[in-house]
Parts: structure tokens; C-alpha cells; sequence
């Protein structure tokens, strides 16, 4: 309903953006990805998940201990485990960089 609403906004200012949208919690769940990801595969066209987030999700899915389907592996990642270090690596990154900030 927070979305909807969120996004039937007569004044622009107040209504949603595409990428205020995506990050909505609704849309950040599991679950709700794997169902857009199979819409997605039924019409062979991808136009609401992004590419980016495939890692992600299949690093949330090992952390839980969750199926991970083979058929919503995005086929440019040749090598998981590759595109996963990288994953890490930039998720290190990101808390020095967030360390460094709140010194500052």
C-alpha cells in the first residue's frame, strides 16, 4: 500500500522515482525477486530486476542456507565463485570506505 501510494502521487516532487521504487523494501525482498526473475524468464525479456543485483541475491540465498534456482543464473557470470570474490572484495571496499566516513 506504502508504494502504491507512494507512487500515485499527483505532485511530482512528492512522487517516486524509478530507483526510489526499486529500493523500496517490498521489491527488496527475496522472494518477490525470484518471482520477477521467473515473470521475467516466462517472457524472455529482462526490464524490472538488474543484472547487479543476481550476486547479491545468490550470496543472500547462500547465507541462508536457500535454493539458489539455476534457471535465474545471469548466463554472463561464467564463473560464480570468480564473480563472488569480487563480490566480497567490492563489500570490503564498501565498509573501509564507510569506516573512513564516520571518522570524518
Amino acid at each position: 500500500i506504502d508504494l502504491i501510494n507512494n507512487l500515485l502521487q499527483v505532485k511530482m516532487r512528492k512522487r517516486y522515482s524509478v530507483d526510489k521504487t526499486l529500493s523500496h523494501p517490498w521489491l527488496q525482498d527475496y522472494q518477490m525477486w525470484l518471482d520477477l526473475r521467473n515473470l521475467e524468464g516466462r517472457i524472455s525479456e529482462r526490464y524490472i530486476t538488474h543484472e547487479s543485483d543476481d550476486l547479491r541475491w545468490h550470496h543472500h540465498a547462500q547465507l541462508t542456507g536457500g535454493d539458489y534456482p539455476s534457471n535465474v543464473i545471469n548466463p554472463s557470470l561464467n564463473d560464480v565463485d570468480q564473480a563472488m570474490e569480487r563480490y566480497h572484495e567490492k563489500e570490503e571496499e564498501l565498509e573501509t570506505l564507510s569506516e573512513r566516513v564516520s571518522e570524518l
